[in-house]
């Protein structure tokens, strides 16, 4: 009888510590439902994906009109600072929506780049014009993609319109004393800035008359400017827009 009670003591004691054992502190713990990650490029977050971006070419656009007003024997110490935003430009990672408007992006800083060089190492002017006039088509570019992911109806600058002849036609103050530029074509109004001896610009109209001449702005591309016709040399100006 005393074997068969311990016996039955031993059963009740192992079976208190199995239920012990598998108490709730011992079940798998419940799975955590996974959290979708964020698309970067929903309609919802696209514009913070694209300002880290559009920074950079901001940050660029600065330095290189710096760079457009400099001298050529101290754009030594500017291109660095451009190639520098360069290498951020190349190094940034962005979402998949935003591989084109990367690449459009390294492209034009390295025109201007690549432009800036050939300018510092005594470069003839045609293949300086031609640099500025393939970077401004590039921005261009660069802007309509922008435009397209963002959902703004974009609006191609009035700069940007060609010549009839399909070439680039070109001013330069073949002169020794800066030429002065107005803002409209009169010379009743105070210059808003001047084209240096030397210097040359893309022409891209010009006024009813024929005596003036409207041209990116040197010192910033996204403007343009008017020089009077008698003061530079024209070249590849046939068909050149007239513009009201």
């Amino acid at each position: 009888m005393k074997k068969l009670s311990r016996l039955l003591f031993l059963l009740i004691a192992f079976s208190l510590v199995l239920s012990a054992c598998g108490g709730e502190a011992d079940l798998p713990p419940t799975p955590i439902p996974p959290t979708a990650t964020p698309d970067p490029c929903s309609p919802a977050l696209l514009p913070a994906s694209v300002t880290p971006v559009n920074a950079l070419m901001r940050e660029f656009d600065d330095a290189a009109q710096l760079a457009a007003q400099t001298p050529r024997d101290q754009l030594v110490l500017i291109i660095p600072s451009l190639q520098e935003i360069r290498r951020r430009a190349e190094d940034q990672e962005v979402p998949y929506c935003l591989a084109t408007l990367k690449a459009l992006q390294v492209t034009h800083m390295n025109t201007v780049i690549n432009t800036l060089m050939a300018f510092l190492g005594g470069a003839d002017v045609n293949i300086l014009v031609q640099g500025i006039a393939q970077a401004r088509l590039q921005r261009e570019d660069y802007n309509r993609e922008l435009a397209r992911l963002t959902g703004v109806t974009y609006e191609p600058a009035a700069t940007s319109t060609p010549a009839a002849t399909g070439t680039t036609p070109v001013v330069t103050n073949t002169g020794a004393a800066p030429v002065n530029l107005y803002a409209a074509p009169t010379a009743d109004t105070a210059p808003v800035g001047v084209l240096e001896a030397g210097q040359a610009a893309v022409a891209i109209g010009q006024s009813a008359d024929g005596r003036w001449i409207q041209i990116v702005s040197p010192a910033d591309p996204d403007q343009s400017v008017w020089v009077l016709a008698e003061t530079v040399t024209l070249l590849g100006g046939e068909g050149l827009p007239i513009v009201p």
